[in-house]
């Protein structure tokens, strides 16, 4: 089927666009425009791309925002965008703590955990506002009270910060030796967590004199660049 024969110039891409989600991917696409040939809808979003209609969420990543349903759609929908690609996103590392305010450090990325193969070797697209590190299923089976499940929209699942802590120093085979592992400087975690953070440490297998060296070089600092 000819890509002329389905999109006749900006005002045929606004209809159609007008009438899908505000998030999608590459299938969908190919199913809203009645074909089973995916590298054909490929054609139509690279060229609703260039015209400002669509925005991508990354090279090759296969997801994209509706930006006629809502140019603000990569801001207000991107843990939408998240939760399409990989249903199992959880919200990890330094993402966490900085928004619990124990650490300092501002991620220039989200740091999201995906499912990934037990040895950890999945490959994750790049996207532009995510960084992937994949976790086996056993790793959701460990921190599974520990991760925070609110059905609100537009909110991602995350560890608790004393699960992203102690995840963070994990020496598990999974771990990327590129991720994010927190200085004793970088930390400000209240006293009033001491206690959760022990136990939390202590369940994922790791030292107790490593937590106690980490937490006499813990406290407050002044912020940090932008890492």
């Amino acid at each position: 089927m000819a890509t002329d024969e389905l999109d006749k110039g900006n005002r045929g891409a606004f209809e159609r666009l007008r009438a899908w989600p505000v998030v999608f991917n590459v299938n969908q696409a190919a199913r809203y425009l009645g074909t089973p040939d995916n590298d054909l809808a490929s054609v139509y979003l690279a060229r609703w791309k260039k015209r400002g209609m669509v925005q991508s969420t990354g090279p090759r990543s296969g997801v994209y925002f509706n930006l006629v349903a809502n140019p603000h759609a990569a801001q207000d929908h991107l843990v939408d965008a998240l939760l399409l690609a990989f249903p199992s996103a959880v919200l990890i590392g330094a993402s966490v703590l900085h928004r619990a305010g124990w650490t300092t450090q501002i991620p220039s990325k989200l740091h999201v955990a995906c499912l990934g193969a037990s040895d950890g070797r999945r490959s994750v697209p790049l996207w532009d506002e995510v960084a992937f590190f994949t976790r086996p299923k056993a790793w959701y089976e460990q921190f599974h009270s520990q991760i925070s499940r609110d059905r609100s929209a537009g909110v991602l699942p995350a560890l608790s910060p004393a699960a992203a802590l102690a995840d963070a120093y994990s020496l598990a085979s999974y771990k990327d030796p590129m991720e994010w592992r927190p200085d004793a400087d970088d930390l400000d975690i209240p006293p009033e967590c001491l206690d959760e953070v022990r136990a939390t440490w202590l369940t994922a297998g790791l030292a107790e004199d490593d937590l106690d060296a980490l937490l006499e070089g813990d406290g407050p600092r002044s912020p940090a660049p932008r890492t």
